[in-house]
């Protein structure tokens, strides 16, 4: 699940050059209302799925190694592929963009505005949210914590938990309309905001794996019941425009984030139903993914200036891109991150893991402690 998450970066990114309502990078003066509709599809499920399955799986490594070897193995798979990527190929992104004008950025200003970490920026969300999650595992402990959270995992139906989450966004979100710079970057496309409002998807994320029954309840909604809320929310959504202004914006991101809940519930519903079984070949769809996420978004942006500056159509702009970046990036994966020890561990925090000729069942039916990263 977290693999596709992160290759389907590629199909955003590159949706993203003929988007009629966002100038990226890089952008078509051809654009396409498709692109539009797609790129806010992929936007609603990604990133919260992602973070919320980088919760379950930071939990689920933290209680098997405990905090300080979780600590050492988040750094390396955070921080080295992080700074190797922002000083290597980001570097070399900002020069290309510089020589053919899309932007006009010195070197210092490159890093002193946080312009090195581009499509990097959630390693830097992650690495706070493990720090802060490895403390809170270590010294908030209490019984009377682990009981409010069990009576609400376990008790509180779950329509409710439900309903209830997105409160925590609109929270987060209130001091934006008191004034509050809520919204000033604090290293690159980082701000307080967006730190906070994806801190919830962690968090439960992480809780899911502590408590069976929640998880439980996540992924084995039925897809129809979600559909439905979603097309409630959605359509709901068309309206708010017509309330006060506190209140539209207060359901506006209300909305917003319950779209995203319930996202997450269908995606990880989809994937109960439709993986059973986790093959080499899925294995290794898995380990390449980070090496795909780091190294598409140059790609991405050299195959997009070729394609503008022949006048490729959008749609045929886009069915080469995506797949040519996607072989591009798995052969870089096997043939040079996946094979070089002293690469892999700059490109993806690890040594390589060798080959794997075994195919391991998975039974849905399985308690969440019972699966492995």
């Amino acid at each position: 699940m977290r693999a596709t998450l992160m290759m389907l970066g590629v199909a955003l990114h590159t949706s993203q050059i003929y988007n009629p309502g966002l100038t990226w990078l890089i952008s078509s003066d051809d654009e396409s209302a498709f692109f539009y509709y797609l790129s806010h599809v992929i936007a609603a499920f990604r990133m919260p799925t992602f973070f919320f399955l980088s919760g379950f799986l930071s939990m689920l490594v933290l209680a098997r190694r405990g905090p300080r070897a979780f600590m050492s193995l988040r750094i390396k798979r955070l921080v080295i592929p992080l700074l190797t990527t922002a000083l290597t190929l980001n570097v070399l992104q900002a020069w290309l963009l510089n020589v053919t004008h899309w932007r006009s950025i010195g070197f210092a200003d490159f890093f002193l505005r946080g312009e090195w970490l581009q499509h990097l920026w959630f390693l830097v969300d992650l690495l706070l949210y493990v720090s802060v999650l490895s403390l809170a595992t270590t010294y908030g402990r209490s019984r009377a914590s682990s009981r409010a959270l069990r009576f609400l995992c376990e008790r509180v139906p779950f329509v409710l938990l439900l309903a209830a989450l997105p409160l925590l966004q609109v929270l987060f979100a209130a001091p934006g309309t008191l004034g509050l710079p809520v919204h000033r970057e604090l290293i690159g496309t980082m701000t307080f905001l967006t730190l906070t409002q994806y801190l919830p998807f962690f968090a439960v994320g992480a809780l899911a794996y502590s408590k069976e029954k929640f998880f439980d309840k996540f992924s084995s909604q039925p897809l129809p019941l979600l559909a439905l809320g979603l097309a409630l929310a959605v359509g709901i959504r068309e309206f708010v425009p017509l309330l006060p202004s506190p209140a539209e914006t207060a359901a506006d991101t209300y909305l917003h984030f319950a779209i995203n809940w319930l996202c997450i519930c269908a995606f990880l519903r989809l994937f109960r139903m439709l993986v059973r079984r986790v093959t080499p070949t899925l294995r290794y769809l898995s380990d390449a993914s980070y090496t795909v996420y780091l190294f598409h978004h140059i790609i991405v942006i050299c195959l997009g200036l070729v394609f503008i500056d022949l006048s490729v159509s959008p749609a045929l702009a886009y069915v080469l891109i995506v797949p040519i970046t996607l072989l591009t990036t798995f052969l870089l994966h096997s043939f040079v991150v996946g094979r070089y020890e002293a690469i892999s561990l700059l490109f993806n925090g690890r040594r390589p893991r060798g080959s794997r000729g075994t195919t391991r069942a998975v039974d849905s039916n399985r308690p969440a402690s019972a699966l492995t990263p």
